[in-house]
């Protein structure tokens, strides 16, 4: 596609040198364009954008690229695309302008960032990448982060730049990626707009780093999407990522946390789980969900899910 072709030329000038660090041939990357209501309302749009787009990432992690690199690119060219509920395309709240959340995790130091409340930044996870770059916190939020993250240099989105929301029918979904490079280390990133008439000045668990964003190379890369009060209540990213590092694949650690939330509590999502095998898992409760993945040894793919079981596939 042309217009991911130019995100991601665009895109790939702002990112640091790739790595030469290439002691494995192992790489991986997995996308998510979040859960939705209703599965047969995601977009033939939308499947080919993130297979294609996770086929780019895949070839950039073959040729060196790291892991925290690979999911910075991967989020901020769907937040570009004007496809799903993250940047361009977030859902407004409940006073009708948008309040776009984001966060970056690098799995081989535990470094993150966070933002939240941020009204006009183009780039929100290009933001949060800019904190845990370049400053000592973990998070900010609001108009007093936005003037912050702005001084680190993250883009003013131009005027006109935010697309008004589209009906049910055209439903768009928060989004994220996880990665493993050729280094063996793991990343993880994840943007949203929040849900459809928020409260200003809420916060989901996406700009929380352990509950909708997590990473550690001893555990797993982890970007989840749904209702996330309950991810924040069950630190669910942080919890799969601990069971994977006790021994569970990807697939039994995430299904084992959907299933405590959804218990009598209709905490309904989904989480991408990658470990440093590059076993990739993408299960959910939610009745619609859709994910993309690429490997050294798997090519690129999208899927859409319909049904309201815990469960999903594995790689």
């Amino acid at each position: 596609m042309k217009t991911l072709l130019s995100i991601l030329a665009l895109s790939v000038a702002t990112q640091t040198n790739a790595q030469q660090c290439n002691t494995s041939t192992a790489y991986a990357v997995g996308l998510h364009g979040g859960a939705y209501t209703n599965g047969e309302n995601i977009s033939v749009q939308q499947m080919t954008y993130i297979r294609e787009l996770a086929a780019q990432i895949g070839r950039r992690l073959r040729n060196g690229a790291s892991a925290v690199d690979a999911v910075e690119l991967a989020v901020g060219a769907m937040e570009e695309s004007g496809l799903y509920n993250a940047g361009r395309a977030s859902i407004t709240n409940q006073e009708g302008y948008v309040e776009n959340d984001a966060s970056i995790m690098d799995g081989s130091n535990l470094n993150a960032g966070a933002v939240g409340s941020l009204i006009e930044t183009r780039s929100p996870v290009h933001a949060a990448r800019l904190v845990m770059d370049q400053s000592r916190h973990a998070m900010v939020v609001g108009d007093r982060g936005e003037k912050y993250v702005r001084e680190l240099g993250a883009e003013k989105a131009p005027k006109g730049w935010f697309l008004k929301a589209g009906s049910e029918e055209d439903e768009h979904g928060t989004v994220g990626a996880v990665a493993l490079d050729r280094c063996g280390n793991l990343a993880a990133a994840t943007s949203t707009g929040g849900y459809d008439a928020k409260v200003p000045g809420r916060l989901g668990d996406v700009p929380v780093i352990g509950a909708g964003t997590y990473a550690d190379n001893d555990g797993a890369a982890v970007s989840a999407t749904g209702h996330g009060e309950f991810f924040i209540r069950h630190a669910a990213a942080h919890t799969t990522s601990l069971l994977v590092e006790g021994g569970l694949s990807p697939l039994d650690a995430a299904t084992t946390v959907l299933e405590d939330m959804v218990s009598g509590r209709d905490g309904l999502g989904s989480m991408i789980v990658l470990d440093a095998e590059g076993n990739f898992a993408a299960p959910h409760s939610t009745r619609g969900v859709i994910h993309a993945f690429a490997s050294d040894d798997r090519q690129a793919y999208s899927q859409k899910t319909s049904g309201a079981p815990v469960g999903g596939s594995a790689q």
